[in-house]
């Protein structure tokens, strides 16, 4: 129902497959550092992709397993999407941080910016609002500068609502894109801007 849209499912049980990953394709060349194995594979096939995609999106979790190690490895850019809580913000500055010792320690440039999206906001609740605040760059006090200051530059100042209807959309199997609901469709909408502003910023 959707051309040009290839969709691999994941499992959460896939974490278990990163110790075969590592023996597997270590056994072609073992002295490839352990995070570049995807790269390797990209590298590989770097015709076929080029020809047939232009994006690939790589949806991971945010700890640090050996697959997500290999997926940051690959990817142009990095697009955090976190909900409105302190927790969010946390585990995108550590995940930030770790992800650039681990670059260095394998010799990996860096050679892209940070891109943060706001999810699940309620308007005129209160957390919300003072996560936006914090995201835009709105500080109450010195020390919530110090604590976020670095996000505002990364922040795409586009959040989306929350809503059920993601859920119901994953609940019955049917992509938002091809519900023709029209409360459905209005979100829809909403994330076609955000997709634009992602393109304006480059993060796509």
């Amino acid at each position: 129902e959707l051309p040009n849209l290839y969709l691999i499912p994941a499992h959460l049980q896939l974490v278990r497959q990163d110790r075969t990953l590592v023996q597997a394709v270590m056994e072609r060349n073992p002295n490839l550092p352990e995070a570049e194995l995807l790269q390797m594979v990209f590298d590989d096939n770097e015709e076929f992709i080029g020809e047939n995609f232009d994006y690939i999106i790589l949806d991971t979790n945010t700890y640090l397993s050996q697959i997500n190690e290999n997926a940051f490895s690959v990817v142009d850019s990095f697009i955090y999407i976190t909900d409105p809580s302190y927790e969010g913000l946390m585990g995108i500055a550590s995940l930030s941080y770790l992800w650039s010792e681990i670059a260095d320690q394998i010799g990996k440039e860096i050679t892209f910016e940070d891109t943060i999206v706001l999810n699940k906001f309620e308007k005129g609740y209160k957390l919300s609002e003072k996560i936006y605040s914090l995201l835009k760059g709105d500080f109450a006090s010195e020390e919530d500068e110090n604590l976020y200051g670095g996000f505002s530059e990364a922040f795409v100042d586009f959040p989306i609502p929350k809503t059920v209807k993601f859920g119901e959309s994953s609940f019955s199997g049917v992509p938002m894109i091809a519900s023709k609901q029209p409360d459905q469709r209005m979100i829809i909408k909403k994330v076609e801007g955000l997709i634009d502003k992602l393109i304006e910023k480059g993060a796509l």
